[in-house]
């Protein structure tokens, strides 16, 4: 029986080994496909007027402050898929013939919505968190529309701004929840929504998305788009930059995430798109809403830290701790903009039309700081791993009054020690790459499990000369990497006595 499972184990060790990689390959490797029932269009957003348009039915419909996403087939016939950018998008129809235009809106507060819109015409079915339904009987050559007039004296002046997110699921996940329970009128998640664009990871992140029950505006960060995640943002999400009005308040959304990879951040059609749109809003109450910070504050601001997660626990006898920190200390803390002329740029368009604050991510931590009459306030909080000493996990709820107040809401994080934060990234890492790729790790668990058992049964039947040679190329390839260990730090000893 044991020699049967000698020869059958190496077999199935390769099967699976094998089976592990080619799903993870074809895993990380595929495109996004939302189902097998929807269409998507062509991504057609005018920056400049808000408004997304296509001919549907022999009739053109039109969203302002939004786009047109694509159809969906199902049992009741085709639905036209808008998706919202903001808390209050305009539909407007018209059609060549009198008609039926069924309409499915994402991403918007359906009690919200609802209420705002003043008209006893139509009947609007919630089908999702965040998904109204509802269909807009059409006459010829007559625009009709769906235009919310709200009540601002009734809704939240409250909005919850939270960023990077990327693999740390459970915490995003959680996160919502909060803040569907929170008193706001909408989310800003400033981006990082994933860790490398790949479509297994949208896919994750747009269900934990999915239950949010009010309008989420995303804008893109430099991990959204690796590999072919810019296609997929697109996709599910829109224009990667755009912007809105809420009352007196006026909401500008910039994409930087090239701005770890290339050498600007935000392209310069958008910063002429940002001028226009900032002087057209002039008299409002303004935001901009970026990714990467123009400037990396950490050398020069004291970090908000948090009474909950700011241990001043000893490190005395922690050599291990101090070392980290040491290496720590001397990393290049240069997670801003590429350069110092585009960070100046962009910060004296803030102060040109007094810009009343900037929410930005990219860096996992949390700092409030104001430059020339303008608030610039990072979140990274959101569930990515927490590397920089003294951050946590946390979202903001922010009050758009002028004067309004900040909190900072505080979540669940690992311990402020730098050997636990590893650790816990470890973890984070582990735990996603497991929902990422359930199939795959799962093979490659069996094929180790197997390797265990044919190691077990080798010493059983006394099988000992392949443990040997195995014990043999362990011992041999140590010694040779404390000889070249060695001879590098001699080496290097070497060099700097000649330079000294």
């Amino acid at each position: 029986m044991f020699l049967f499972i000698l020869k059958i184990l190496p077999l199935l060790i390769l099967v699976l080994t094998v089976g592990s990689i080619v799903t993870f390959l074809i895993s990380a490797n595929k495109s996004y496909h939302v189902s097998s029932h929807f269409t998507a269009f062509p991504l057609v957003y005018d920056a400049d007027t808000g408004t997304s348009s296509v001919t549907w039915q022999n009739a053109e419909v039109t969203i302002k402050d939004g786009f047109v996403k694509g159809s969906l087939d199902t049992k009741q016939g085709s639905f036209l898929v808008l998706r919202a950018l903001s808390p209050f998008p305009t539909i407007s129809v018209k059609a060549d013939a009198t008609s039926s235009i069924m309409i499915r809106l994402e991403n918007v507060d359906p009690e919200v919505y609802t209420n705002a819109v003043q008209r006893t015409d139509i009947t609007f079915t919630r089908v999702a968190p965040s998904v109204l339904e509802f269909t807009l009987q059409t006459q010829t050559q007559k625009e009709i529309s769906v235009e919310p007039f709200p009540d601002f004296g009734s809704i939240p002046t409250t909005i919850a701004v939270l960023g990077d997110s990327r693999d740390g699921y459970d915490t995003f996940n959680d996160m919502v929840d909060r803040v569907n329970a929170a008193p706001v009128l909408f989310s800003i998640d400033n981006g990082d929504l994933v860790f490398s664009g790949k479509a297994n990871q949208y896919r994750l992140f747009d269900h934990i998305l999915s239950q949010s029950n009010k309008t989420v505006c995303l804008v893109p960060g430099n991990h959204d788009i690796r590999n072919d995640g810019r296609k997929t943002y697109d996709l599910l999400y829109g224009p990667s930059y755009y912007s809105f009005d809420v009352g007196s308040n006026h909401y500008a959304f910039v994409d930087s995430s090239t701005g770890w990879a290339t050498k600007t951040a935000i392209p310069d059609d958008q910063y002429e798109w940002l001028e226009r749109d900032l002087t057209k809003a002039e008299g409002k109450q303004l935001f901009v809403i970026t990714h990467i910070p123009p400037n990396d504050p950490r050398e020069n601001l004291t970090r908000r830290e948090s009474a909950t997660y700011f241990d001043g626990m000893s490190q005395d006898d922690n050599l291990l701790e101090k070392k980290i920190e040491a290496i720590n200390d001397q990393k290049n803390l240069a997670h801003g903009f590429p350069t110092k002329v585009e960070a100046d740029r962009f910060e004296q368009m803030m102060e040109k039309h007094k810009v009343t604050a900037v929410f930005l991510s990219h860096i996992h931590s949390y700092f409030d700081s104001t430059k020339n009459g303008v608030r610039y306030l990072i979140t990274g909080g959101a569930g990515a791993e927490l590397l920089t000493k003294d951050s946590y996990y946390h979202f903001l709820i922010y009050d758009t009054q002028p004067g309004g107040d900040l909190t900072m809401v505080e979540h669940p994080s690992p311990q402020n020690l730098y050997v636990q934060r590893y650790l816990a990234t470890l973890q984070l890492f582990a735990t996603a790459l497991y929902r990422e790729n359930r199939l795959a790790v799962t093979f490659f668990i069996l094929g180790i499990i197997a390797a265990v058992i044919l190691f077990i049964v080798n010493i059983i039947i006394g099988h000992w000369e392949g443990l040997k040679r195995c014990g043999r190329w362990l011992k041999d390839g140590g010694h040779y990497m404390r000889g070249t260990y060695k001879d590098s730090v001699k080496h290097h000893q070497e060099d700097s006595d000649d330079k000294s």
